[in-house]
């Protein structure tokens, strides 16, 4: 049910966990006082880390949402680190229309063991829900479209401690990631607010060959199979 869940938005993630094979000497589910399921997880140091409290892993997640404060009717929440996934579940159920919840999970098998333990398909198929797996992200999609959150400073990063221990690394790297997408998109802005005047004027002068000439549609598949070398001016081009 979760995995159905999960591919309406995010079929290439399904893949990914149906082909992950789970080291269940790694990890470990255990149960709450409570009778709530956590996991124990063993590094490769050794290191056992506890996903989740001994007491009420519920209430714990409760206590993580009153700590967002008012957010306001709109804002991106980004979670590093999905656990067995009660903070997501609670903030979901205050969420107004205007919020949008990013959830980063840099071990991928936490997550694949937390979708066979509980129910969270109304969470994953809800489109305001989206799902980041694994270490080696270049590139975050999910930052791009909501580009107006992340220029205007109306998102929030939460970490749940232990998953972070479990991968210091690649949560400061996805950190590093998203500070350089908002220094980036901040860049944009003010570009466009130096050069505006030029880039319409440019536009304006261009109109008559734009008019004239066959655009480079006409170029499609003529180098079918050969390598290209593009030449543009800006700096700021990666």
């Amino acid at each position: 049910k979760n995995i159905k869940a999960l591919s309406k938005h995010h079929p290439e993630l399904t893949k990914m966990l149906e082909a992950l094979t789970v080291d269940e000497a790694k990890i470990k589910v255990v149960y709450s006082e409570s009778g709530h399921p956590r996991l124990l997880f063993k590094k490769e140091s050794g290191e056992e880390v506890y996903i989740h409290s001994a007491a009420d892993p519920l209430n714990l997640a409760n206590q993580a949402v009153d700590l967002l404060g008012k957010m306001g009717k709109e804002g991106l929440i980004i979670l590093f680190g999905f656990g067995l996934g009660y903070f997501s579940e609670e903030v979901f159920k205050v969420f107004e229309k205007g919020h949008i919840l990013l959830i980063y999970e840099a071990t991928p098998a936490v997550f694949k063991i937390a979708l066979t333990l509980r129910d969270y398909s109304e969470l994953l198929e809800s489109e305001r829900v989206k799902v980041v797996l694994g270490e080696q992200v270049d590139s975050i999609p999910v930052i791009h479209s909501h580009y107006n959150h992340i220029l205007n400073g109306k998102f929030w990063v939460v970490k749940h401690q232990p998953s972070v221990k479990l991968n210091e690394e690649a949560y400061v790297k996805f950190f590093k990631k998203l500070e350089e997408e908002h220094m980036a998109m901040k860049s944009a802005v003010v570009t466009g607010m130096g050069l505006g005047n030029k880039f319409i004027d440019n536009f304006l002068e261009n109109i008559p060959l734009v008019l004239r000439k066959p655009g480079v549609h006409k170029l499609k598949d003529i180098f079918q199979g050969r390598p290209a070398i593009v030449i543009s001016a800006g700096p700021s081009l990666d």
